[in-house]
């Protein structure tokens, strides 16, 4: 990641969130991370609506919470996914910071998850 201030890319992720998809992060960023009145949400769609760029806004969120808290630790994120080939073209959806260079990081095989 670049030494530039990460809250200028946590904000741009945010506001390129259509308002439907901004109001599903804010609703389920809430209620799991806020409220605490659940463990998990499914988020379920029709395709191409967004549920992956939902995601994104998800983490945006808790990386801004954590960094406002001072808490810069990094923390990882579980994305899964229905195969390797949409896991691919999705890992770039999901980075909130653009050089990150997360598709070099991630695993590909899943018995490297064992």
């Amino acid at each position: 990641m670049s030494e530039a201030d990460p809250m200028i890319e946590i904000e741009a992720a945010l506001a390129s969130l259509k308002d439907f998809q901004r109001a599903t992060v804010d609703t389920v960023y809430r209620r799991l991370f806020r409220d605490t009145q659940q463990k998990s949400m499914l988020i379920a769609d029709e395709v191409g609506l967004g549920k992956t760029v939902v995601a994104k806004g998800i983490i945006a969120m808790a990386l801004r919470d954590r960094l406002r808290s001072g808490n810069d630790q990094p923390f990882k994120v579980t994305y899964v996914c229905s195969n390797q080939v949409i896991a691919g073209e999705n890992v770039g959806k999901l980075q909130v910071f653009r050089d990150a260079d997360l598709e070099n990081r991630m695993v590909r095989r899943i018995a490297y998850l064992v």
